[in-house]
């Protein structure tokens, strides 16, 4: 129920000089409002792949040059906060039609954050200078200031406060680089919490101080909770509990669509449970972490080195919080360096995570199998856009050699297939009805 929602209200110009994007108020937690197809133009640059720049902030790799620029607050703006770090990007040809489209375009999420460069410590009520390395062509430059300390949702509008802007028009860059029109700022208005909504469904706070780690997570958790259509007439009937575990992006919380889809999975598997929405993600890091070259794949170095500038939330910091911890700060150990150079140390700790690392030990692979045979799913597109589709295969591969019963479902679609979450909630409605009384 991986649920992510991009709204895209009518486009509004600030002032003459630039254009502000703000935060509507709606069902989802990342909603953005945006005036560039207002103010920019669709030219642009070849488009260039992430991996063309290089590694350390701020320093263009071979067909690479710098756009150097400033942010500064936009026109009216009255923040009630200034301060943060400053995330600025850039897109070409119709990629920020794309950026503010309803569907969300994982590979172009993935392209804006690692390319992004990080500025430290600023005041967005002082003019901000920048120097991003780009491509020869037409680009725009986008910039997300984040006052809350939210981390990198920050750079898609997530966090109270947060600024967001982008140039007026399209840059036009040179062999020698450029220098571009400044890019005012905004502030978002304040957020408010996805729903959790629809018929039998129910908003849950937890206190869970488990989950706070070496960083200091938030340790107050809000569940979404779906109760069957009998539960009604049958409150003292016990019923089994599916848990949804969302990741990048998820909110985790049921809308009354989503319920709806609950409702009818149930009557086509002819079994009910209770089914609750949390968060959490894993990944089998031998396969996914690496390249054939045994280093990390450029897009994952760069996205930990927008993370780890940001600092906050981060979907990397999750792991060295959770895998590799330490009581200096900031908290816990990287596993590679910027430069993408592993460290064994670290990195073999967290490969030690990995569930086909996990299942190679005799002991535990005989309990899964005990426990799970034949209630296991797997399903990824073959063209995922995080370079999810080798590890889920290696793990099916895994999983066959112990003997342990389970399902791979390839499909031809990318990250975010609207299909996959109906097919995983029937799979598992299907099991528990084999396994009822």
């Amino acid at each position: 129920m991986h649920r992510t929602v991009i709204h895209r209200p009518s486009p509004r110009c600030v002032d003459e000089d630039g254009c502000a994007i703000a935060r509507a108020a709606s069902s989802a937690w990342l909603t953005l409002a945006t005036s560039l197809a207002a103010c920019a133009g669709s030219g642009g640059a070849d488009s260039a792949d992430a991996g063309s720049l290089a590694d350390g902030a701020g320093s263009p790799d071979a067909g690479f040059v710098s756009l150097r620029g400033h942010v500064v607050l936009a026109s009216g703006a009255t923040p009630p906060s200034t301060t943060g770090n400053l995330f600025v990007s850039w897109m070409t040809g119709d990629e920020p039609t794309r950026w503010f489209a309803s569907n969300p375009d994982m590979m172009l999420i993935r392209d804006v954050v690692t390319r992004g460069v990080v500025v430290q410590d600023v005041d967005g009520a002082d003019e901000v200078e920048f120097v991003l390395p780009v491509p020869v062509g037409e680009i725009v430059a986008y910039a997300s200031l984040d006052v809350s300390h939210m981390g990198y949702p920050a750079i898609f509008g997530g966090g109270d406060g947060t600024m967001l802007g982008m140039s007026m028009r399209p840059i036009t860059v040179g062999a020698s680089g450029a220098e571009a029109p400044t890019v005012p700022m905004s502030p978002l208005p304040p957020s408010t919490s996805p729903p959790c909504e629809g018929e039998r469904t129910a908003a849950v706070t937890l206190e869970a101080p488990e989950v706070a780690g070496s960083v200091g997570n938030p340790t107050v958790r809000r569940l979404c909770v779906h109760l069957p259509a009998s539960h009604a007439t049958a409150t003292q009937r016990r019923y089994p509990v599916i848990y949804q575990l969302p990741s990048l992006f998820g909110d985790g919380m049921f809308g009354t669509e989503e319920s709806a889809r609950l409702d009818a999975a149930a009557a086509d598997a002819g079994r009910e449970a209770i089914v609750v929405a949390v968060d959490a993600a894993i990944h089998d890091f031998a396969a996914w972490l690496t390249s054939d070259d045994g280093q990390p794949a450029r897009w994952v170095r760069r996205w930990q080195r927008i993370e780890h500038a940001l600092g906050g939330a981060g979907q990397f910091i999750s792991y060295a919080a959770d895998w590799s911890p330490e009581a200096a700060s900031p908290g816990y150990a990287w596993a590679f360096e910027d430069n993408g150079t592993l460290i064994p140390a670290v990195s073999e700790r967290w490969i030690e995570h990995s569930p086909a690392r996990l299942i190679q030990d005799p002991a535990r692979a005989a309990a899964l199998a005990e426990a799970f045979d034949d209630r296991i799913f797997i399903t990824v597109g073959d063209a995922d856009e995080f370079d999810l589709h080798p590890p889920a295969v290696k793990f099916s591969a895994e999983l066959t050699r112990a003997g342990i019963g389970h399902q791979l479902v390839v499909t031809r679609g990318s990250h975010v297939d609207d299909a996959l979450p109906a097919a995983t909630l029937r799979f598992a409605l299907t099991t528990l009805a084999r396994a009822a009384p």
